[in-house]
């Protein structure tokens, strides 16, 4: 039931972003805190509700095509260094997809491949960050909705720390917890990296 909520929403926010790719941007933050309980409360959490913001993104970029292409030329004028940067940046991720083909060899090229998929793809958002902004106030807006947005995904974190058994928090859903050892202690890595100790030196451990 949850994943066809979620798929519904999907729906929604990739109609809305055809039609204002800007109000699109919005919906994709939504969706990018959303897939994770989503991915962890369906059965076999399958990797490829991680991904699934990406078809927002990729609806973004056929409403904003022709923005990009009017302020693309601007942007590179602006920004003159930006290609030779650009260039460099794509050589370097090149040269670590071939290093996990080798690393991994071909049959384990799907790694890899989503590797560099996942680094090529935000490199339009870039282009659509510059295109995005009107009036400097949108930039104060934008970021206050994002923080209240992600504010609210990081309760998780405290709550996983109490210990509420939900599979949609935090490390929950997996079968061993991640666990840091020091000297003399053990820390139970939670999902925003804040940490609690569960063993203390001369203390046993549990």
């Amino acid at each position: 039931m949850i994943l066809i909520s979620y798929a519904g929403f999907m729906l929604l926010s990739m109609t809305v972003a055809l039609i204002d790719w800007r109000r699109g941007w919005l919906m994709a933050v939504v969706c990018g805190v959303l897939q994770d309980p989503v991915r962890k409360l369906t059965p076999g959490t399958p990797v490829a509700i991680t991904l699934s913001v990406m078809l927002i993104y990729a609806m973004i970029l056929v409403a904003a095509l022709q923005a990009l292409q009017r302020d693309g030329k601007e942007f590179g004028k602006r920004f003159s260094n930006i290609y030779a940067a650009s260039l460099l940046v794509s050589l370097f991720i090149v040269l670590a997809a071939l290093r996990g083909l080798f690393t991994y060899g071909l049959a384990g090229w799907k790694a890899p491949a989503l590797s560099l998929f996942i680094y090529c793809a935000p490199v339009p958002a870039v282009l659509l960050g510059y295109s995005y902004l009107q009036r400097e106030e949108q930039l104060y807006k934008f970021f206050r909705y994002y923080a209240i947005i992600t504010s609210i995904a990081l309760i998780g974190t405290p709550l996983e720390y109490f210990n509420v058994a939900w599979r949609g928090l935090g490390t929950v859903a997996l079968s061993e917890a991640y666990i840091r050892h020091l000297p003399g202690l053990q820390i139970r890595l939670l999902s925003a990296s804040i940490a609690r100790p569960t063993s203390w030196p001369g203390t046993p451990r549990r």
